[in-house]
């Protein structure tokens, strides 16, 4: 049976930080994020195979811009709508040579995805981080656009395996194109600056999350949590990214259930504060679990 478009919401929700790492004083963060789409809108199969180009969507790579520029332990960043929200219409994908239809079927499923670096601000002029952050564009645009075509003649939708393989060369693209525009924006005295007793700016992390439109047949959304601890930030601290892919045409959510779990979890969350005793930790600690579990079911907002 042919598959039905899905208006699909992308959504960065929030950075905690649980150890800012900046020595004195607090940190500052922000964020460059990259949205991208392999679906029906620019995609199809033809005779020859998966062709097409995928869509990119690009926000903004500017100091500040998660609206907080003073984050100490313990703090969780709101990270704006304008910034890490994104929605789209993903499509399946058509499959319009005929004998392939008979081996594949009507159509694959649309793929979605974000890519995210997490940046930590020192010494760089702004210039230098939206310099960056445009080279991250283009290098997602070129990664993804290789991803893609390495499924030209696959039978069947990519694997997870397959799709993970191809996030990780993104990644590593992704860092070699950011670094050398970069190091060729700068002046040769900023070079030599930066490169000695400057400080830059500091990368704390990067990751890359995909899902495709069968990842929602049983499900309302996918939530991806993504740390960075002090060793895989290069000792720029400990810090956590939370992101959400939404079904926006599954089924409707009822605001008082929504409310009435985030009431259960804040309760149990200042019960946990004052238990001593290991099992009524790990009691509690199921009990959260099951609540959170039943929340993310429901298509609620993350607490």
């Amino acid at each position: 049976m042919a598959r039905t478009a899905i208006h699909l919401k992308t959504q960065l929700v929030d950075i905690l930080c649980r150890d800012e790492a900046d020595g004195i004083g607090n940190a500052e963060p922000y964020l460059w994020p990259v949205f991208f789409k392999i679906d029906g809108d620019s995609f199809a199969v033809d005779a020859v195979g998966l062709i097409g180009f995928p869509t990119i969507i690009a926000t903004n790579g500017n100091h500040g811009n998660l609206g907080d520029t003073d984050v100490d332990q313990g703090d969780r960043v709101v990270i704006p709508e304008a910034l890490g929200t994104q929605t789209t219409l993903l499509k399946p994908i058509p499959v319009n040579d005929p004998t392939l239809r008979m081996v594949i079927g009507d159509d694959l499923p649309g793929i979605a995805g974000a890519v995210v670096v997490l940046m930590e601000q020192d010494s760089w002029p702004n210039n230098i981080a939206t310099t960056g952050y445009n080279a991250l564009v283009e290098a997602v645009r070129l990664g993804v656009a290789k991803a893609a075509a390495s499924f030209q003649h696959a039978t069947s939708p990519p694997t997870k395996e397959q799709i993970d393989a191809q996030i990780e060369a993104v990644k590593t693209m992704a860092a070699k194109m950011v670094t050398g525009a970069i190091l060729e924006y700068m002046s040769g005295a900023q070079t030599a600056w930066y490169g000695t007793v400057g400080n830059n700016d500091d990368k704390i992390g990067t990751e890359a999350w995909t899902v495709n439109q069968d990842d929602f047949t049983e499900v309302n959304f996918k939530t991806f949590v993504r740390r960075w601890k002090d060793d895989e930030s290069d000792g720029n601290g400990d810090w956590e990214i939370t992101a959400m892919f939404i079904n926006l045409d599954g089924p409707v959510v009822v605001p008082d259930q929504c409310a009435k779990i985030a009431e259960q979890i804040q309760s149990l969350l200042e019960e946990l504060k004052s238990a001593s005793d290991i099992n009524e930790r790990k009691k509690i600690l199921q009990t959260l679990g099951q609540l959170r579990q039943r929340s993310r079911k429901l298509g609620c907002p993350i607490v």
